[in-house]
């Protein structure tokens, strides 16, 4: 997995020193938070044991200048054999809408189509998260399917959607644009003598 850079997040793979501050905000994180426990939560040993169960590739989306933490990106299930793996993204709804969470999981998905032979990704957003995200249905993501009520929680229920992402039509278009930006920063990066590493896209 590469150091990411854009200028709003750079995306760049979880280390033991995260894992405090993920286990703190994971299970607060308004956007997807607490996907891997349902409320639940867990002992430091066990949320570091779930963090890896299954996982192929993670990252955390952190903020420059003083690396605040926007937001953690997984890869989960991942099925070489038939190209496809599943993905998840948690963050703060102020991250989420100032747009600078959703351009790092940009990078990730990028990032993922790049080093994998990933034919699709698939998600699954409950509907109230994903009416935060619906305009880039079918643009960006194909929305395969819909579970009725299938969340729970609180005395309440909530639809589940069911999204794929295409490799081919993503590194088209959302892909292509993030390339190129990834590109261009790592230039003015290194003319600048920045300290952070950075790695193009591709």
């Amino acid at each position: 997995m590469s150091i990411l850079h854009d200028p709003r997040v750079t995306v760049r793979p979880v280390s033991p020193a995260d894992y405090d501050a993920l286990r703190a905000n994971e299970l607060t994180w308004t956007f997807g938070g607490g996907f891997r426990f349902g409320g639940r939560t867990p002992s430091p040993d066990a949320h570091v044991a779930a963090l890896w169960n299954g996982v192929l590739l993670q990252s955390v989306g952190v903020a420059p200048p003083g690396e605040e933490l926007l937001g953690l990106y997984t890869c989960f299930d991942a099925d070489l054999r038939h190209g496809h793996a599943s993905i998840a993204v948690a963050a703060q709804d102020r991250h989420i809408g100032s747009g600078a969470a959703f351009v790092g999981l940009g990078l990730f998905i990028t990032d993922l189509f790049t080093e994998w032979p990933f034919r699709k990704l698939y998600a699954q957003s409950r509907a109230g998260a994903y009416e935060r995200f619906a305009l880039g249905a079918g643009r960006l993501f194909t929305v395969e399917g819909r579970l009725s009520g299938h969340h729970h929680l609180n005395g309440t229920t909530e639809d589940t959607f069911l999204l794929t992402i295409d490799r081919t039509a993503w590194m088209a278009g959302m892909g292509a644009r993030l390339r190129r930006r990834a590109h261009l920063l790592r230039a003015g990066a290194e003319g600048t003598a920045r300290k952070a590493p950075h790695a193009q896209l591709g």
